[in-house]
């Protein structure tokens, strides 16, 4: 996992006290979770689909289900990037962790910002490390691709845990799945074998029934009435699960349905970030 990464440089870091061992306090402590591919491509599309106005509203009514959450994947390189979520009495706190090649080695690079979010004031603010400062007047254009790539990763991902803490509420759209860290001689045994294990418990994010579902329809092709492939997501029959604010500003998901595609769910469910219920009535 990166998080054993990240937290193998902190505790270097911490060895002087300090600051820098409440961070690394603060990595241990957090609930870690890694986003399954299919599930972040499903999350993402989710977000780009929401309008611009209510796609900047969405963290202002997230509620993340820990108070300090640490979340990674592996973005469209491969490359891993992690980033840490703390919730306490309404204010959000976002930083993340990315990685740039150097000399041929993948090195993490600490946050070089923190995004601030006041739920009550519906206010943010973002506020730059002492290594932001530093280097965001630099000439050198490979330093300011950096700076610009923090900035944009850290936006995007508040907005991920935001529709990640709705998503989780929703039966059956992700699945979280507890994994333990190996026995000691079982991981050392995988890493003789150069296979990467955790060296700590992580909880892995993949797709529920419905949201495989979704995911089949929206992305795997299929052949048409004239043997072409095309993609299910274009039929008339798939109704699209997708984010969207209601009247009242609560964040919901609308659940999709099927018509003649599969097993169809009757009706969709609407589920709420304050109200997520157990049982729907009966039609």
């Amino acid at each position: 996992m990166f998080r054993d990464k990240i937290l193998d440089r902190a505790a270097k870091a911490a060895s002087g006290g300090g600051d820098a061992k409440n961070h690394e306090l603060s990595l241990k402590d957090a609930r870690a979770v890694r986003l399954d591919a299919e599930a972040l491509r499903l999350l993402r599309d989710y977000l780009d689909e929401l309008p611009a106005g209510e796609k900047s509203r969405i963290i202002n009514v997230a509620r993340m289900p820990w108070p300090q959450t640490w979340i990674e994947y592996a973005d469209e390189d491969g490359v891993d990037i992690g980033f840490m979520v703390t919730q306490d009495d309404g204010v959000i706190r976002c930083q993340t962790y990315d990685q740039v090649v150097l000399r041929g080695t993948l090195i993490p690079v600490p946050p070089l910002t923190t995004m601030v979010i006041d739920q009550r004031k519906e206010s943010f603010e973002t506020i730059a490390s002492e290594a932001m400062r530093s280097l965001i007047h630099s000439p050198d254009t490979k330093i300011q691709d950096l700076v610009l790539r923090s900035r944009v990763l850290n936006a995007e991902n508040v907005m991920l845990a935001g529709a990640l803490s709705l998503l989780l509420e929703a039966r059956d759209v992700l699945d979280l799945e507890d994994e333990l860290p190996l026995p000691r001689q079982a991981r050392r045994q995988a890493e003789r074998e150069g296979r990467e294990v955790a060296k700590s418990r992580v909880s892995r994010i993949d797709l529920g029934a419905i949201g495989r579902a979704e995911y089949r329809a929206r992305y795997e092709p299929v052949n048409d009435t004239d043997g072409e492939a095309t993609t299910r997501k274009r039929r008339a029959h798939w109704v699209r699960g997708h984010l969207f604010l209601a009247r009242n500003g609560s964040l919901t998901y609308r659940k999709p349905h099927m018509r003649g595609l599969g097993e169809a769910v009757n009706r969709p469910m609407h589920v709420t970030a304050s109200t997520a219920p157990e049982e729907l009535p009966a039609p």
